[in-house]
């Protein structure tokens, strides 16, 4: 299926390849792609070269950066949301459910399903054979958190007592309540709007 909807929008960008608009200097899709299938080994360089240099803001992005991307949330508002998705992995109940193929297999998906926004956005937004992989945002991961969450907490044995865990969850709550305020008050102070 994924590589059927891979083909379709290759042959949509190929129809469309010369009434886009807009493009950065240098870029030409048909080339790219003619790079990638050439080297592939290129372009998964090319890929984890442009997580290393891009990570803090991809981290960053796919918990909010607002606006076109120019107004930050303040960096405890960051570590807050960071520490809920932590606990709320450590308190899935997925635990003993899944095995080590299955926990496996998501990571394999969610990391498959990042290359695949990556080698979109550089076949169709760098130039040919650029080195960093530019236009990939944090909001593109966010659907791949889920896989990514349930796959931690299922091989990641649990050691909290179960008088513990039954406060994960209102712990959460209040956690997600402040980071709640704490971006309204950005966007009240960024956009100054009520």
């Amino acid at each position: 299926m994924a590589l059927a909807v891979t083909a379709l929008v290759a042959l949509w960008l190929h129809a469309n390849a010369g009434r886009v608009s807009n493009l950065p200097e240098g870029v030409d899709m048909e080339k790219q792609v003619a790079l990638v299938l050439e080297n592939p080994a290129l372009f998964l360089a090319t890929s984890v070269r442009s997580l290393v240099a891009n990570g803090e803001f991809l981290a960053r992005s796919t918990i909010g950066i607002l606006g076109w991307l120019t107004l930050g949330l303040p960096a405890w508002l960051y570590v807050t949301v960071c520490v809920a998705l932590a606990l709320g992995v450590y308190s899935d109940g997925a635990h003993g459910e899944l095995t080590w193929p299955v926990a496996v297999w998501l990571l394999t998906l969610a990391m498959g399903s990042l290359l695949l926004v990556q080698l979109a956005l550089y076949v169709y937004w760098n130039p040919v054979g650029a080195r960093i992989i530019e236009g990939v945002q944090g909001r593109y991961i966010i659907p791949l958190l889920p896989m990514v969450g349930v796959a931690v907490s299922a091989v990641f044995p649990r050691r909290q007592a179960v008088a513990y865990r039954e406060l994960t969850y209102p712990a959460l709550v209040a956690i997600m309540g402040v980071a709640s305020v704490g971006m309204h008050v950005t966007i009240v102070r960024g956009f100054g709007v009520l």
